[in-house]
């Protein structure tokens, strides 16, 4: 009777935390400028949705694996928004963690395009 007490308490738990929006989340960038196309993969960690203290560090993977600590990480009912002044940079939009989906604007100065990431296990190489 423990066992199976134990069992689908550890199920219960392994489904909230699929559907917790900490982990890292992976999209590729794909900008337009003076008629050439770019694409930049980038991975989001995102860390302390269940303490409150929200944290973001982006990671461009095609610039060196380039991490940059965000400075705002907010959560407003499913919309996620991360950014950073200096850089210039807003990624923002509407995130399920149940699909794993988070379908996002990102800009940085006068550059806008959507972008979706998805949750994975590990940053690509």
């Amino acid at each position: 009777m423990v066992f199976l007490f134990l069992a689908l308490t550890g199920m219960g738990l392994f489904a909230q935390e699929n559907k917790s929006i900490d982990g890292i989340w992976f999209g590729t960038l794909k900008v337009e400028s003076m008629g050439t196309s770019q694409e930049l993969r980038l991975a989001i960690t995102v860390s302390g949705s269940t303490t409150g203290e929200l944290k973001a560090v982006l990671t461009s993977i095609d610039q060196g694996r380039a991490e940059v600590p965000m400075d705002e990480a907010s959560l407003d009912g499913d919309k996620l928004t991360v950014s950073h002044a200096a850089a210039g940079i807003v990624i923002s939009g509407t995130i399920d963690p149940e699909k794993a989906s988070w379908e996002t604007d990102f800009t940085q100065g006068p550059v806008a395009a959507p972008i979706i990431f998805k949750k994975v296990e590990k940053i690509p190489e």
